[in-house]
Formats: C-alpha cells, structure tokens, sequence
C-alpha cells in the first residue's frame, strides 16, 4: 500500500464498539416468574471529583503521523484534538480548561494539542478549513463528530469555553450522541455560552481587516 497523504478518518472503515465507558450493570434482581431480569447499563450518577493532582499536562502532536495514530487507536472515548498554537493568548486560555478538565472527562474522552505551526498538520488544516485559532474538533472510534451548536459551521468549535463545566457537558453530549450511532448533536449549551465568529472562506477576498 502507498504512502497515504490524507486525513486518517476519510479512509478508515467504521469501528464496531467494543465496551461501553462509563457505564455499569444494574443489581440484579430476582424476576417474578423465579428468573432474573437481563443485564442493563445506565450511566453514573452522582457529584464529580476533580483530580487531585491538579491540572494534567497534555500531549502536544506534532506530526501528521501522531494524529493519525491518536485518531486510529482512540476507542469507544471522544477524542478531542485543539488546533492552534501555543503563543496564542486564546489557545492558552482554553488549554488551561481542556488541562483541568482532562481528568473528569477520562471514563469518555480523551484530549490532545495539535500544533499548527507544524509543516506536517497542514493537510488537516485544509480538510477542515481552519481559518480561526483555537479551532476544537471531536471523533469518536475514527469517525468525525459535528455538533450543531447554532453557529454556520457544525464541523468543529471555534474559540474557547465559558467554563469547565461546559466543556465537560459538551464532551459528555458527543459520547451520549455517539453511543447511539449518531454522527451530530445539539450543542447542550445556552445560545449566550457559545462563541460567535464571522466565518472567512479562502475564495473570498477583501473580508480581513486589521481590526
């Protein structure tokens, strides 16, 4: 087989799911008839810990080939990779929540910076038409997740979060919605929580300002 140029996900085959994170069996109880009523999941409930360690430092991709492989080997959890860079005063502000929340997403997502300063990430920087930093796209088992949150673009989050909360909230929305074999959600979040950007296309010119 040749050498593959393009995004990994446009030529993976679906992934069947292998277990389910997050969920656990119900108690078993004792069925009328003198069986026992069949195994069932349901999520946990309950207040969520925060790590005690404190914020977790996230792995930075640098290489076409480590996205790839992060989007190939990530099962059954989210996968949610930050485009942007790092001396960028925005990026920063949401890596700061993407690290502190990194812990109580980890039964169902898991998070990684990708570097777009790297020569090698411009492949998926086309594919996805990243024009604006940061720039936060989900999978799930190699499969492109969009989230209909109001806004033009359903393909990706653009900006930061309100809070950690909503981050969370949001994650834990793309794993309910995947479990159910969908492939786009509605945004759990009120229309005041979420980023609002005039999106700019390549083919259009004479829309940047200096402003």
């Amino acid at each position: 087989m040749g050498h593959v140029t393009g995004p990994y996900f446009l030529l993976s085959p679906p992934r069947p799911l292998s277990r389910i994170h997050g969920l656990r069996p119900r108690r078993r109880r004792p069925h009328a008839e003198g069986g026992e009523k069949k195994k069932t999941y349901r999520f946990r409930r309950g207040r969520r810990r925060g790590n005690p360690m404190g914020s977790v430092v996230l792995p930075t991709l640098r290489r076409k080939q480590e996205v790839d492989a992060a989007i190939r080997d990530t099962l059954d959890k989210v996968l949610v990779l930050r485009f942007g860079s790092a001396a960028d005063a925005a990026c920063l502000h949401l890596d700061d929540i993407l690290a502190k929340s990194s812990w109580d997403i980890s039964k169902f997502g898991t998070v990684a910076l990708v570097d777009m300063d790297s020569e090698e990430m411009q492949v998926y920087i086309d594919y996805f038409d990243i024009t604006l930093v940061p720039a936060t796209i989900f999978f799930f088992n190699a499969h492109h997740m969009k989230m209909d949150s109001g806004t033009p673009d359903h393909t990706k989050w653009i900006g930061s979060f309100s809070s950690k909360q909503d981050f969370i909230d949001v994650v834990e929305a793309i794993f309910r919605g995947a479990m159910k074999g969908k492939m786009i959600v509605s945004c759990p979040l009120p229309p005041e929580r979420i980023p609002r950007f005039q999106l700019l296309f390549k083919d259009i010119t004479g829309l940047c300002s200096d402003r």
